[in-house]
């Protein structure tokens, strides 16, 4: 994850190049292809991954420094926290949903009750 966390890095240093930026970016996606082969003990560690991958692949406009930083806070907690708690679970799951859509495609689902 070290790796990825560079993209971010380097997202941030060039952040004033769009281009440079959100190339970064794009590179830092492909984590998710690669974390797609590794098995989970803790499913909270799972669940921050796949709200991030959520979050990143319904990303329509370009990156904002302060999404970018969020990314990369998310990835240096899932380095140091292996077993995560319920507390930096739902911790980390608040940030990344004030900046991205984790819910993905369910976030146009309006559920209306039957007959009222």
């Amino acid at each position: 994850m070290s790796k990825y966390t560079a993209h971010l890095d380097e997202a941030i240093k060039n952040y004033d190049d769009e281009i440079d930026r959100e190339n970064e970016m794009t590179l830092f996606s492909r984590l998710f292809y690669e974390l797609d082969y590794f098995k989970y003990d803790n499913t909270n560690y799972e669940d921050i991954i796949n709200a991030m991958r959520v979050g990143v692949f319904y990303k329509k406009d370009t990156y904002k420094i302060k999404e970018i930083n969020v990314l990369k806070d998310t990835i240096k907690e899932l380095i140091e926290n292996v077993n995560m708690t319920d507390d930096k679970y739902y911790n980390i799951l608040n940030k990344l949903s004030r900046h991205f859509n984790i819910a993905g495609p369910l976030s146009t689902v309006s559920v209306q009750p039957d007959n009222i």
